[in-house]
């Protein structure tokens, strides 16, 4: 499956899930920020949670790698507190963000 055909999948079977609502955030290969105002490193979907929780996931295929400039931002994210999901599947994916909904 490639990249795009998992992102499509992943936001067709999250946005199924009762309470999450996934956006897409990365256009793929970028400088520095896109026209929708992401920075590099941004990951590809981000899904907003009920109570204002807030899940990231970055999709990778066969053996594919988060970038550097990927790292650094799950790195950021992270000391702020935010929850980054590297997927290489959708049931990763779905259960990246049903292990968040149950967290309480």
């Amino acid at each position: 499956m490639s990249e795009s055909a998992l992102l499509r999948e992943v936001m067709k079977r999250v946005g199924a899930m009762p309470g999450a609502h996934p956006m897409r955030r990365n256009s793929g290969k970028r400088r520095s920020r896109s026209p929708n105002g992401c920075e590099t490193g941004t990951p590809d979907i981000e899904v907003m949670l009920r109570d204002m929780r807030v899940v990231w996931l970055e999709l990778k295929v066969d053996k594919g790698k988060p970038s550097p400039e990927q790292l650094e931002w799950h790195a950021m994210a992270r000391a702020m507190g935010h929850r980054v999901y590297v997927c290489r599947s959708v049931q990763e994916a779905v259960d990246a963000v049903q292990e968040v909904q149950d967290a309480d």
